[in-house]
């Protein structure tokens, strides 16, 4: 059996797909504690009698509503040089390209907590630039001010090289600024640096 499973604001939808047949329901979601009402769409799919899954896909757009709500952690990011300041600039594919008026998103990252490493890794996964570990430790004596709650470390291309110095880089910053919430986009498949 498969089951897919989206989280949203407000509901969790959920199918289960068997040879059998196809099973569709919906229950809260739970905003505080996302994960339950995967948990509670597991449980109704389970109180029908149907075999646990083969298969479980999951999608949501919890961090989506986040960032369109303003509600995300203050956080600082590390980024490959030459590519911090790229959550601001943005996108051309925007409705109005021409408007000199359009008003300018919120920055989701202030310049003062973006930060920038020599080092690129291409995007077939082959390191162009080694980290400079030098670089490293002058960026892992920072002290992040204390409304920082966490750092996003997002080196371009870095999900094709899952050994490359992710964990050297994730240590000497938690070092030096420990309780804070560390995000490696390395760890997530395909993670990009967009502007969203």
């Amino acid at each position: 059996m498969r089951v897919g499973i989206d989280t949203g604001g407000t509901f969790t939808d959920y199918v289960a797909l068997s040879p059998e047949g196809l099973w569709v329901g919906k229950c809260p979601s739970t905003p505080r504690q996302p994960a339950e009402a995967v948990l509670n769409a597991l449980a109704a799919l389970a109180d029908l009698g149907l075999p646990e899954p083969l298969e479980l896909v999951h999608g949501t757009t919890v961090a989506t509503n986040a960032l369109l709500e303003g509600k995300g952690a203050p956080t600082a990011l590390v980024t490959t040089a030459g590519f911090a300041d790229l959550l601001a600039i943005g996108r051309q594919a925007r409705a109005s390209l021409y408007d000199l008026n359009l008003p300018v998103p919120p920055e989701r990252v202030p310049p003062a907590y973006r930060f920038e490493l020599h080092e690129r890794i291409n995007a077939r996964g082959e390191i162009e630039l080694p980290l400079d570990l030098a670089e490293l430790d002058e960026l892992a004596t920072l002290r992040l001010p204390e409304e920082i709650e966490a750092v996003a470390v997002c080196f371009l291309f870095s999900y094709m090289r899952k050994t490359y110095k992710f964990k050297a880089t994730a240590n000497e910053i938690t070092t030096q600024n420990a309780e804070r919430w560390l995000y490696l986009c390395q760890q997530l498949y395909n993670a990009a640096l967009e502007q969203r």
